[in-house]
């Protein structure tokens, strides 16, 4: 009977060790037994899937041929002390070399056994980690990078976990834009919607829901008000990057909020700038149809009895003119010569009142073939002053033909007119820009002072007497009209007894 169950016995302890094995020799874990010195007495076939070698390349090496050169030093303590402690164990994370150069991440556990009969070893149960320090690592970066970012902005930078509804902010733009503690902000869930202006909480709140719940949107914003920790409010803009999980729900949000309490004054006030400028132009756009209004029918007006009073001056001159007295016939030529003015001032109201109103079209003008019209227009004047007309290669421009003749007409006779004592010189060029083309006439004239640069330009402003020179003072007011009219714009550069050079540009 003794010896029947002895037998059984022998029988089941062989049935546990062939379970046991096949537990060590079919484990995902590498397993170890080594010896007082070290050294590898068994392993388990797992290393040839996590390290690549096979069992017998590795069966009598030492651990420490086994383990990452980088983490030997910190270890070797740890295992001596385990050494002189039997039963002792510790668990440590570390690398093991792999066969084919690098390493692998293991999570191992260490037990000295070597005072138990039949083991007497020490046991090493090492756990593939790696992709799980992977993921760490990748975390860590992920986590530095938010932390330099956080550093580098002005915003405020917040990370939602929707899963545990934990929100963490950062960033020391929210204590200088706020007056917050990132710290203590971060302590409560609720705090930021708690700050959120009582008008624009509503509407925050279903728009970010919205866009959490729309499994397409991957980003939500809003501009809306909170309250600073000065208890003043100030303008944000929140944005939110969504992060979802493979079913398309939101897991994650992580955003920054950016202070623009500035940029909407700003646009307040030149919302306002923009409302008072829109209603300045519609003044003067009604200012200006009517004053054109008024110089056209006025104009018109007063032509009819100039021409009457015009008639009868000249028939009293053929009547009368030496028949009464030398002074008679004076007056008669002053008045005469009053009436011709007056004509010529009628006609430069007319043509300045037109050019706002003339509705013909553009062209395309060959401003040769122009400026060479007006060359023959002025040719008796050219001829009597032996000027020296020079005209450059002038390109074909798209504008109204009759107003760039009237403009130049004008340039080219105030060159012939005031010039000086030497012979006359004008010299017309253009040079092509971007999106305009630019105009010179320069001549070597009288010149202007730099005190009327702008007078010039102006409606009836004169540098000089009518007795000195003929005109009206409205030729380069029409010059200015036209030039705007065309996208430009006309200047002079001058000094007296220096000539002048007048500038026009003109869009393409």
């Amino acid at each position: 009977m003794l010896r029947m169950t002895r037998n059984a016995e022998a029988v089941s302890d062989g049935a546990g060790e062939l379970r046991f094995r096949m537990l060590v020799e079919n484990s995902m874990d590498i397993i170890i037994h080594a010896n007082i010195h070290r050294e590898i007495t068994y392993i388990n076939p797992a290393v040839k899937k996590i390290m690549g070698y096979e069992v017998e390349e590795v069966v009598g090496k030492r651990l420490r041929d086994m383990i990452y050169e980088a983490d030997l030093n910190r270890l070797l303590g740890e295992f001596e002390e385990v050494l002189q402690s039997p039963g002792k164990s510790f668990k440590k994370e570390y690398r093991v070399k792999k066969k084919e150069g690098g390493f692998v991440w293991v999570e191992a556990t260490v037990v000295n056994l070597l005072h138990m009969k039949g083991v007497e070893g020490m046991i090493i149960n090492q756990r593939d980690i790696t992709e799980k320090k992977e993921k760490e690592e990748e975390l860590y970066k992920s986590n530095e990078r938010f932390l330099y970012v956080a550093r580098a902005t002005n915003d405020a930078i917040w990370d939602w976990d929707l899963e545990s509804d934990i929100v963490t902010r950062t960033g020391h733009g929210l204590k200088t834009n706020f007056g917050y503690d990132p710290v203590e902000v971060s302590k409560d869930k609720d705090f930021w919607i708690k700050k959120v202006h009582p008008d624009d909480l509503e509407s925050m709140l279903d728009k970010r829901a919205r866009a959490l719940n729309d499994s397409q949107d991957a980003y939500w914003d809003d501009e809306y008000r909170i309250i600073k920790a000065d208890g003043s409010f100030a303008y944000i803009y929140d944005k939110g990057y969504i992060i979802r999980n493979q079913e398309g729900k939101a897991i994650r949000m992580i955003g920054a909020t950016q202070d623009i309490t500035r940029r909407r004054a700003a646009e307040a006030l030149l919302g306002e700038l923009n409302t008072r400028l829109k209603k300045r132009a519609a003044e003067l756009t009604t200012s200006n149809i009517e004053l054109e209004r008024f110089a056209y029918v006025a104009s018109h007006d007063l032509q009819e009895p100039l021409r009457m009073v015009s008639s009868f001056l000249q028939l009293f001159r053929k009547k009368y003119e030496g028949q009464i007295d030398e002074t008679a016939d004076r007056y008669i030529h002053y008045a005469l010569d009053g009436a011709e003015r007056m004509k010529k001032l009628i006609l430069d109201l007319l043509t300045y009142s037109r050019v706002g109103s003339d509705k013909s079209g553009y062209e395309e003008v060959n401003m040769n073939e122009l400026l060479k019209d007006i060359y023959n227009l002025f040719e008796k004047e050219i001829k009597e002053t032996n000027a020296q007309v020079e005209i450059g290669n002038l390109p074909m421009i798209n504008a109204n033909k009759t107003q760039m003749f009237q403009l130049f007409q004008n340039l080219v006779g105030n060159a012939l007119k005031y010039h000086s004592k030497e012979i006359p010189s004008i010299k017309i060029t253009c040079k092509e820009m971007e999106s305009q083309y630019l105009f010179s006439v320069k001549d070597n004239g009288i010149g202007i002072d730099a005190a009327h640069y702008e007078k010039i330009f102006q409606l009836f402003q004169r540098l000089h007497s009518k007795g000195s020179y003929s005109g009206t003072g409205i030729g380069l007011a029409i010059c200015k009209k036209i030039a705007e009219r065309h996208g430009g714009s006309i200047w002079v550069e001058s000094g007296k007894e220096n000539g002048s050079c007048f500038y026009l540009t003109i869009g393409k």
